[in-house]
């Protein structure tokens, strides 16, 4: 009983802190969730919804990085030096789409690796070092989405899915003195969590329009979310498509990480055939 009653105090902590941190997130994608099911009702369908529809999306993101390791060690690639230490990336959108129906499946893979100047001081001396980052990141999105909506002013989906994250990190110094104060870092896991979330579009002028889209998740990874937003322009051929994104995971006390943070601009590419 005694037991029990710890199990209960425990999940009632966490979906407090969980309600505090995350709340605004959750109460969010409720409103628009709530707000879009009356519009879908008296939408007027503008897509040829009876042919199947195949979409393409190569896009370059830059993000920068922040993370924290169990350990107390802080990890942080700034967005002006990711390209620099880009050893590899792989980064793209397939999909398909019939009917209210459509599938999608974002892959993003990333191999950095990243070197420091730093310095400490230690016992009032000054010890200069060099921190060599090394980071290996796939993420792979599958979504199923539903529409809601689809009307000459836009268009709002809601999608179900996962999102695998396998994360490959190493962090050294190169002096035994500084590494007293910033340990070694290494380790690799892998994450799949369940998502829920919204995808639109919303017409702004003529070819003119503002991408948008959400998901919020949990799993393996305590919490994770993504919100992406921006202008795309619809070209004969293609569509071109630039904004931000931003991508968070909270990690579970066995994990060696704590948390990890990307975020930054885009540029993409849309083929739709």
């Amino acid at each position: 009983m005694i037991y029990r009653m710890r199990m209960l105090s425990g999940a009632k902590q966490y979906l407090s802190n969980s309600s505090a941190k995350y709340g605004p997130l959750l109460i969010v994608l409720a409103a628009l969730i709530v707000l879009a099911l009356p519009g879908s009702l008296m939408a007027v369908d503008t897509g040829k919804t009876d042919q199947w529809q195949f979409m393409i999306e190569p896009y370059l993101w830059t993000p920068g990085i922040n993370s924290s390791a169990t350990n107390g060690t802080d990890i942080s690639i700034d967005i002006n030096d990711v390209l620099s230490d880009l050893n590899f990336a792989f980064m793209g959108v397939v999909g398909v789409k019939k009917g209210k129906w459509s599938f999608m499946v974002d892959t993003f893979y990333a191999d950095l690796q990243d070197i420091k100047d730093s310095s400490t001081n230690v016992l009032n001396s000054v010890i200069d070092f060099q921190t060599e980052v090394k980071l290996k990141t796939w993420i792979v999105t599958p979504v199923i989405g539903y529409s809601l909506l689809d009307c000459e002013k836009g268009n709002l989906d809601i999608v179900a899915g996962a999102r695998y994250l396998k994360a490959e990190l190493y962090v050294s110094v190169n002096s035994d003195r500084a590494r007293a104060s910033y340990p070694e870092v290494s380790g690799s896991d892998e994450y799949w969590d369940g998502i829920v979330g919204l995808k639109g579009e919303i017409a702004l002028y003529e070819q003119l329009y503002m991408p948008l889209y959400l998901d919020i998740g949990t799993g393996d990874s305590d919490f994770t979310w993504q919100v992406t937003g921006g202008l795309g322009y619809r070209f004969g051929l293609c569509d071109v498509v630039a904004g931000y994104r931003y991508m968070s995971w909270d990690f579970k006390d066995s994990s060696f990480l704590k948390d990890l943070n990307l975020s930054g601009p885009f540029l993409g590419v849309k083929f739709v055939f």
